[in-house]
């Protein structure tokens, strides 16, 4: 017994449409994290582990990971939509392990001046860091609730039908959550930098970096909420009977 490839069971059109968009979108979300690390270049003093550079690495770490890294792991079924589910879910499992560890590392850089500091400045005021601390405690939730629910021995499938709008609710807010947080940290640098003049080039790249992320989280937004990309379930597949087994 052999199944139909998921592919031809969606209408060319649809598939064709879904990885041209998913392309472009990566384009984007690749300039975006170019333009990025550019800005901390030129702009932050560069990386390092020193108490001047270590903040560095907190723009980079949580863009990749709460931006491109967890953005692509929400598009994983879709993205690969001919693999096993049972193979899909381990892997989407294990990619927000990664990211979650990417986001750690970005959450110590901006905590270590604070630390070590001989005069640390007061922490956790802004609204930047208070909907960051939201996101990663909702993106926590919802990594130890998915892989209890879908991963765990013994769950019922019923139960995991019944959980999984949730779990792509939740997902999809945690995200769109994460957009908010960069977004207003991005405002917070390029207010700064654009005290005396709109038009200095670090505000300019600063406005530019804003609007790439933006456009990169609505293109993945409209991917994995438009019902046509959606991955066929198992018990939706066409099955071949061909007189072998699997």
């Amino acid at each position: 017994m052999k199944y139909y490839n998921n592919s031809s069971i969606k209408s060319d059109k649809d598939v064709t449409e879904y990885y041209t968009i998913y392309i472009i979108s990566q384009v984007f979300g690749l300039v975006f994290l170019l333009a990025l690390i550019s800005w901390v270049l030129l702009y932050q003093g560069g990386y390092g582990f020193s108490l001047d550079t270590t903040f560095s690495w907190h723009f980079t770490c949580m863009s990749i990971g709460f931006i491109y890294l967890f953005s692509n792991s929400i598009l994983y079924f879709r993205t690969f939509r001919n693999k096993k589910k049972s193979t899909l879910k381990y892997c989407h499992s294990i990619f927000n392990v990664i990211v979650l560890l990417v986001v750690l590392i970005g959450t110590y850089s901006v905590l270590t001046p604070h630390f070590y500091s001989a005069q640390p400045s007061p922490y956790f005021t802004s609204l930047h860091s208070w909907v960051g601390i939201s996101t990663i405690l909702l993106f926590l939730i919802q990594l130890i609730c998915g892989i209890i629910s879908f991963l765990y021995p013994g769950v019922s499938e019923m139960y995991k039908t019944s959980i999984l709008p949730y779990h792509m609710f939740f997902g999809l807010l945690t995200f769109g959550l994460a957009v908010v947080t960069v977004t207003i940290g991005i405002s917070e640098q390029e207010s700064s930098a654009s005290s005396t003049n709109n038009f200095i080039p670090e505000g300019v790249l600063l406005k530019i970096i804003g609007l790439l992320v933006l456009i990169y989280a609505s293109m993945v937004a409209y991917l994995a909420t438009k019902p046509e990309y959606k991955r066929i379930a198992s018990s939706e597949q066409i099955t071949l009977l061909t007189g072998t087994s699997n």
